[in-house]
């Protein structure tokens, strides 16, 4: 018999004795007077009988029959990053070693003659740009130097205004090319927060040629750069001699 899906126990029942005495009239004794009362009756009987059939007060689910092993997920080649030195030179394939690691066969722009191995998202995304030869360049390029004194100068000047500088060890390359600016009166290249913009600083990269971090991160190299480029184009005071001197 068909019956609603939140049908209660009577309905059902009801619905089952009307179809049989439909079919085998006077086959069910008192049949009117159930269908009259309303309740159900003789529920645990009922329960306990579908228990002992299925173990349980509702028929089990039969669960789907796999047609076979899942289909693998078709691999999309991605292209690199703007700022990336690796070319493609195959499709992207499983890494044998992580088969949930997409990787692909890379060429470096630098002149490598080896083929790099990466994983595909981290070339996509620019985390990997190179074969390492930018981390090689990154380390043999001689970095600006701060001094003890002027570490000291910066950290007298920064904190006053609420710059986060930490109690010791290296200060933040954009804190000291900001320190430099303001010594220098250019504090007008300073933001809000005494700082020098972010925006500044990644715009003068693009325009000269130079090259970001990963995901276009300003790094401490061109922080100072910039300050340094900045000052060098302000003019030249030249001291005005005293006519008393030398007479």
């Amino acid at each position: 018999m068909a019956v609603p899906e939140r049908a209660t126990a009577y309905q059902q029942a009801s619905a089952v004795a009307s179809a049989l005495s439909a079919r085998f009239p006077e086959a069910v004794p008192g049949l009117d007077a159930y269908l009259n009362g309303g309740t159900a009756r003789h529920q645990a009987a009922a329960d306990a009988y579908i228990t002992a059939v299925w173990g349980e007060l509702r028929p089990p689910r039969r669960k789907p029959k796999k047609a076979g092993p899942p289909t693998p997920r078709r691999l999309s080649p991605a292209a690199p990053h703007a700022d990336s030195r690796l070319s493609p030179v195959s499709g992207p394939y499983r890494n044998p070693e992580n088969p949930d690691e997409i990787v692909r066969d890379y060429r470096c722009g630098c002149g490598n003659p080896e083929v790099f191995t990466a994983a595909q998202s981290q070339v996509t995304s620019g985390n990997t740009r190179s074969c390492g030869c930018l981390a090689t360049q990154a380390r043999r390029r001689q970095r600006s130097t701060v001094s003890g004194p002027e570490m000291q100068a910066v950290r007298a000047w920064a904190q006053p205004r609420g710059i986060s500088i930490g109690r010791s060890g290296r200060i933040s390359d954009r804190v000291t090319a900001s320190y430099r600016l303001d010594q220098a009166g250019r504090d007008d290249l300073l933001g809000p927060g005494g700082l020098l913009a972010e925006a500044c600083v990644r715009e003068w990269a693009i325009s000269a040629g130079r090259q970001l971090g990963a995901r276009g991160r300003v790094t401490g190299e061109l922080w100072l750069d910039y300050s340094t480029k900045e000052l060098a184009a302000m003019p030249q005071i030249k001291e005005t001699p005293d006519p008393r001197v030398g007479r």
